[in-house]
């Protein structure tokens, strides 16, 4: 949540500040393992039914990444990928 005199951070201040979740997620895109995959399974089956979910892609933060949340913009292939993410509206946290 931002403060009142507090502006949106830039696109490429997002994605420099979660550089590494990015990484991660994309990483474990292409390097797919059993226990990612099971981690990425439990988190799209909450995110198939959020109503934050963007399907058509207005909300992305990088477009054609659909979907996406419609919260933080981020892609949900590479969110639900990404140990080190949590869900913006709390629904899931990080993985130990």
């Amino acid at each position: 949540s931002m403060k009142p005199n507090e502006t949106e951070p830039s696109f490429f201040t997002k994605i420099w500040r979660n550089r590494k979740k990015i990484l991660s997620g994309l990483g474990n895109r292409i390097f797919k393992t059993r226990r990612i995959e099971k981690m990425a399974a439990a988190r799209a089956a909450i995110g198939n039914v959020c109503p934050d979910i963007d399907r058509d892609g207005s909300r992305c933060l990088v477009p054609l990444t659909q979907p996406c949340c419609g919260l933080c913009g981020c892609s949900l292939a590479l969110l639900q990928r990404s140990p080190d993410s949590e869900c913006e509206a709390g629904k899931w946290g990080k993985e130990k």
